[in-house]
């Protein structure tokens, strides 16, 4: 028998009480959006073994199969099953072996980089930005984002030069009829009058009973964050914006196209750095952080 369980950003599959010797521990499968992983402990040892197959090596293993609990229509999840409970002695230069407690291989620059990462103010950018292809890669990044369910309840949309102008005007054409002070109108539609580039991240919840709104709208954030990593870790300036205009629900339908339910997260502007800002202080971690040991 097995569970099944939907993490934010894996589906896991735990094989268990199979009668077979070499099966005695619980085969773990994780399905990634690219790549499948087969773990289980081997207990003479304590280490974990682990297979990590790709896509693409999953679709070659798929004629081979001949589980009956496994069908050749079937899913990634469902090939990675079949292959589990099938799963023998492998050689070791298939395995990635390390003990249940053994920390993975640390990565010094990303950590560095998170600890010390600083948005540059859009008002500094300029050009050049990045092209189109240049964009797809930080966009790839940003969609790797914990999804709990895996509903993608949030998209991009990518506002050029000018797009950006026309919504300069879309703001100083609304913020009158809604009562907004004329300073407050002009300072808005600089936002986007002086950028170049920004993505918008919209928040698009995704009908579900198991999943609540709430974890969909906080994905939609972290798309945010890891959009604006993304662009500053490949060299460029960025800064997460939203803005009245962002907030009103006709600005964004009529402005944007925005479908009934959805809401801008961010607007991830991009570009050129001109100065780099200098460092401000940082929340306490002492007065936020509660330890709890039992």
């Amino acid at each position: 028998m097995f569970t099944i369980e939907h993490d934010f950003d894996a589906t896991v599959v735990t094989l268990v009480d199979d009668p077979a010797s070499h099966r005695q521990e619980d085969v773990i499968i994780n399905a990634f959006e690219d790549c499948v992983t087969i773990e289980q402990l081997e207990p003479t040892t304590d280490r974990l073994q682990r297979v990590t197959l790709s896509m693409a090596q999953l679709r070659t293993f798929l004629p081979l199969l001949t589980c009956p609990r496994v069908s050749t229509g079937c899913d990634p999840i469902g090939l990675a099953t079949g292959l589990a409970l099938d799963l023998r002695p492998l050689r070791p230069d298939m395995l990635v072996n390390r003990k249940r407690d053994e920390m993975p291989t640390p990565n010094p620059a990303a950590l560095e980089f998170l600890r010390t990462r600083r948005s540059r103010p859009a008002k500094t950018l300029t050009t050049p930005v990045p092209s189109r292809d240049a964009l797809r890669p930080l966009l790839e990044a940003a969609a790797r984002t914990p999804d709990h369910g895996k509903l993608e309840p949030w998209r991009f949309i990518v506002l050029e030069r000018d797009a950006l102008l026309r919504l300069a005007e879309a703001v100083r054409a609304r913020g009158p009829e809604i009562g907004i002070e004329p300073e407050k109108v002009e300072k808005g539609a600089l936002q986007y009058a002086d950028a170049h580039l920004a993505v918008a991240v919209i928040s698009a919840p995704k009908p579900s009973d198991k999943i609540p709104e709430i974890e969909q709208v906080l994905s939609a954030g972290a798309v945010c964050l890891a959009l604006l990593n993304a662009a500053l870790a490949a060299g460029w300036g960025a800064n997460w914006l939203s803005g009245w205009a962002s907030h009103d629900p006709e600005f964004c339908r009529t402005a944007l196209g925005l479908s009934p339910g959805e809401r801008v997260a961010g607007l991830i502007h991009i570009g050129t750095e001109t100065s780099a800002p200098p460092e401000r202080p940082r929340p306490d971690l002492v007065a936020i952080t509660t330890w709890v040991s039992a």
